[in-house]
């Protein structure tokens, strides 16, 4: 399976870089589509907020210091982001 670069080395801010399997399929004379880790826990949570419910920073930041919404988790030697 590696030599049909069937996995990708990808990076991840809480677990580091790893191997993770490609798509299961591939279309000749088609490069194969940008490959991500998967988000981190409310990484993209105030951007949900914001273009689905249309809540403004001042209303997310409220919701976030009152442990409504979640954030991102931090590893261990780094501050919490929020």
């Amino acid at each position: 399976m590696s030599a049909r670069a069937w996995f990708r080395r990808l990076s991840h801010a809480d677990v580091g870089e790893h191997l993770y399997n490609g798509l299961p399929w591939r279309f000749a004379g088609r490069r194969s589509p940008e490959h991500r880790a998967s988000p981190r826990l409310g990484e993209h949570g105030p951007a949900i907020l914001a273009q689905t419910l249309g809540l403004s920073n001042i209303e997310i930041e409220m919701l976030t210091e009152s442990g409504v919404t979640g954030a991102v988790l931090a590893k261990k030697n780094e501050p919490a982001r929020t």
